[in-house]
């Protein structure tokens, strides 16, 4: 036996919990499943800003099923209808994410002052070639799970200015989450490749097939923690028991290898 070589450490095992410019390059490259970052919020702040959304009210994503309730606008959702409407509804959006901000406190800047002071790199929020912002940061409650499905600008929303990022990952805050032991969200070592899409399944969904035999790696929402991944990779949410609300953006990594977020 060959004592100098080293066991192999299985994907899933990789999961990072100090965010760098390495760990995210990673995570980029699909070579780690996620970065856990601990404590990002306080248990009340987190509280604070889910009170804050309540009193704002939440509604349901168009057509998707299981339902998923969001404060907030998505690219998703308007990529079908307008880009015009969609940019004209950030615009009232946004002053309810300031609303809700003034009442408790503005998890998007400190996380956009985060990325910036850990990796060196240049972070923003996406706007396109007019100038006008994207919206990023939206209130998510996914309680009755997801199906299996991808987020990925340039397969999914090849007319936007966000198509033109080269990698995509998200990062999900969570602020109030009743059982810990429900609500996991599971990753695969599988990304989405062109050729996928004849295994569409409803609005947004893939058939399992997809991913048999494929590693997976998964996670618990812990209240206060940010958990990022690469939404390129096959991943769905377990159904939770009670409640499960985040706050939730895409990451995108441009040509220049900035970091641009929206949702």
């Amino acid at each position: 036996m060959n004592m100098n070589v080293k066991p192999r450490i299985a994907w899933s095992e990789k999961a990072e919990e100090k965010l760098t410019g390495c760990a995210m390059c990673h995570l980029f490259r699909g070579v780690t499943p996620f970065i856990r970052i601990r404590n990002f919020a306080t248990p009340e702040e987190c509280e604070a800003l889910v009170q804050a959304a309540v009193a704002e009210g939440f509604s349901a994503y168009r057509g998707v099923e299981p339902v998923i309730n969001r404060i907030g606008n998505t690219v998703f959702e308007y990529n079908s209808i307008s880009k015009h409407e969609y940019f004209e509804k950030n615009l009232s959006l946004k002053a309810v994410q300031d609303r809700m901000f003034a009442k408790s406190f503005n998890p998007l800047e400190r996380f956009l002052e985060l990325l910036r002071a850990r990796t060196g790199t240049a972070v923003g929020v996406a706007s396109n070639t007019e100038g006008q912002d994207y919206y990023a940061g939206l209130m998510r409650r996914i309680e009755k799970g997801t199906q299996l499905h991808v987020d990925y600008a340039p397969g999914e929303q090849p007319d936007w200015d966000i198509a033109s990022i080269k990698e995509q990952l998200v990062w999900n805050l969570y602020l109030r989450v009743s059982d810990t032991n429900s609500g996991r969200t599971h990753v695969f070592n599988r990304q989405w490749q062109p050729s996928d899409d004849d295994r569409k399944e409803g609005i947004y969904g893939d058939n399992k097939s997809v991913v048999d035999r494929c590693e997976e790696a998964s996670f618990s929402p812990d209240v206060g923690d940010i958990v990022i991944f690469n939404t390129r990779n096959f991943h769905y949410v377990e159904p939770t028991k009670g409640e499960r609300v985040a706050f939730t953006s895409a990451i995108g990594r441009t040509a220049d290898d900035e970091m641009v977020l929206w949702s």
